[in-house]
This record gives structure tokens, C-alpha cells and sequence, in this order.
């Protein structure tokens, strides 16, 4: 069976904070990955988790309401 455990991230949202979001890297339950996103982040953003390639996911902005930054 095929299955990367990373896939359970997807269309997850993420606060970012000092503590999980630093050096360009986004740590979530202790892993470190590199991040794509089409607009620059900042801490206190949320974003969800919009695709994965290989160790790098895909970010979105969150806006209020619902909506994606990018969709």
C-alpha cells in the first residue's frame, strides 16, 4: 500500500506563530518542512494546507469569511 502519512495535513489550517513558523520552515507535530506560497507570510496569519510535494507543502492564506487568498 502506498500512503504518505503527510497526506493527513491536507486542508489543515495552521496558525502561524514564533513557535512553529521560523527560518522558512513551518514545524508541525515536531517535523519541519519547507513551504510554497504564492503571497508573503507573517506570523499571526492563518493558512491551510492546500497540496504536498514531496517534503514541501502548499500554502494558502486563509481570508475571513472563508475564502482562500489565492482561489
Amino acid at each position: 500500500m502506498d500512503y504518505n502519512f503527510d497526506d493527513r495535513l491536507l486542508w489543515e489550517s495552521v496558525e502561524l506563530t514564533k513557535e512553529n513558523f521560523h527560518d522558512n520552515l513551518l514545524r508541525l507535530n515536531g517535523i519541519y518542512y519547507r513551504y510554497e506560497c504564492s503571497t508573503p507570510l507573517k506570523i499571526g496569519e492563518t493558512v491551510i494546507i492546500t497540496g504536498i510535494k514531496g517534503n514541501v507543502l502548499l500554502l494558502e492564506k486563509y481570508l475571513a469569511g472563508g475564502k482562500y487568498a489565492n482561489f
